[in-house]
């Protein structure tokens, strides 16, 4: 265990005991034969919320919690904050904590939002004076400049979840510890949170950062950890854990269809949407394979294999043929197993939900395979482009990795149609 290390967290443990309550008042006598009976009990249920967790972090680090619900990491951070106690292990966190855990955690509700701002300080530890050297930059990231002084039970939730996390995070603690709660807010509150937790860590503070939004867990965190049930199944790099994560949680990333449809002349047997890399995740930057197995069965004059490529939306966005390049007239295909496949490079889609419907048919004629194999699947966004300026939204159907470079000073002038001596200062 090193001696600088900011969190230190070591075999914990958090164990609840689970029960019922009876509707109305319960005699004392009858309270207490019950309690005697649950300690006596070897049939108690018993539920750990946590088990054996231990992790240690260093100044500067921000940590990605991720996992199902359930799975204890909402627990973690609450032992962590002192909001409750382990049942065995210990936390040790050296500096000052900041929280959000919980809209409206650490307001009081009759109070107004500047005085709130304070009472915030001092629970930091922080004196008057240095909390108001913070205020403007607090009140202007939370956006509620002329509600500052309204009492905050009357603000919404966006509100409330804004000015907390900016009393948090600028108060300059050496500690971090968020919750899911920033999903309350929107698109571009959730932009401006994570700016302000890079720069925490920048600045040599530790931030911990719970989220379902895993876009958000890998632009934020170099490491994170994956709790399943209490554990820890994963440690390691942030976008390892969450590949690992996706892989085993998500598996519609991975779709496939096996059975018989068509007619005839053509049938369908088998159809398939995966990747090679990534361990199997369909991510905005690998290649997307999609295959399909079918049989002739008949001889068939200008057979269509083709694949039709939808939004979650159900718009239309591509629509490819394997005969495509192919000059006419068309070819006749003789009985037998075909198998096809078409590879949409890494950087085409963005992250999204798509479905992929398989046209097998005849030239100008009929359609033989219509609905039967179709795949839906989601593209994760966890490395590569669109990394800078985070959001919870897609930039657009499509995702290419198309080529940005500078304008040559000459290229410049030419646009602008201005002698070189009057052109602005070169970019760079």
């Amino acid at each position: 265990m090193s001696s600088d290390a900011a969190v230190r967290v070591e075999r914990l443990s958090k164990r609840y005991r689970l029960g019922t309550l009876r509707a109305g008042a319960t005699p004392l006598r009858e309270a207490i034969s019950n309690w005697v009976r649950r300690r006596d009990s070897r049939d108690e249920q018993i539920l750990w919320a946590l088990r054996d967790v231990s992790f240690e972090l260093e100044p500067g680090e921000a940590f990605g919690i991720i996992g199902k619900n359930g799975s204890g990491k909402s627990t973690l951070l609450k032992i962590l904050s002192r909001i409750t106690a382990p049942t065995t292990g210990f936390a040790e966190l050296r500096g000052r904590v900041g929280s959000l855990l919980e809209v409206g955690t650490g307001f009081h509700p009759e109070l107004t939002g500047r005085e709130n701002v304070f009472l915030g300080g001092r629970l930091l530890g922080l004196e008057r004076s240095e909390v108001r050297c913070k205020f403007d930059e607090i009140v202007a990231f939370a956006g509620i400049e002329r509600h500052i002084d309204t009492p905050v039970k009357r603000y919404s939730s966006g509100q409330y979840t804004r000015l907390a996390f900016a009393v948090a995070a600028y108060l300059e603690p050496e500690i971090l510890l968020v919750d899911e709660v920033l999903a309350v807010g929107d698109v571009e509150f959730q932009q401006r949170c994570i700016g302000r937790m890079k720069s925490v860590a920048k600045l040599g503070r530790t931030v911990l950062f719970v989220s379902h939004n895993m876009d958000a867990i890998t632009a934020l965190c170099s490491r994170a950890i994956l709790l399943r049930e209490g554990q820890v199944e994963a440690d390691g790099p942030a976008r390892e854990v969450v590949l690992k994560y996706l892989a085993a949680s998500t598996p519609q990333h991975v779709a496939r269809w096996q059975g018989e449809a068509g007619d005839d002349q053509v049938r369908l047997l088998a159809t398939s949407v995966s990747t090679p890399e990534r361990n199997g995740v369909l991510c905005t930057d690998c290649p997307i394979l999609i295959e399909f197995i079918a049989e002739v069965r008949a001889p068939v004059l200008g057979l269509v294999c083709a694949v039709e490529l939808y939004s979650g939306m159900e718009k239309m966005l591509a629509y490819s043929a394997y005969d495509d390049d192919r000059p006419p007239p068309p070819e006749e295909v003789a009985p037998g197993r075909i198998a096809r496949s078409v590879l949409i490079p890494a950087n085409t889609l963005s992250a999204g939900n798509y479905e992929v419907r398989f046209d097998l048919g005849i030239h100008n004629k009929r359609r033989i395979v219509d609905g039967a194999g179709t795949l839906s699947f989601c593209v994760e966004n966890v490395a590569g482009l669109g990394r800078r300026f985070l959001t919870s939204r897609t930039h657009g159907l499509l995702r290419p990795a198309w080529v940005w470079d500078v304008l040559r000073p000459e290229r410049v002038e030419a646009l602008l149609g201005v002698s070189p001596e009057s052109s602005l200062p070169a970019d760079r």
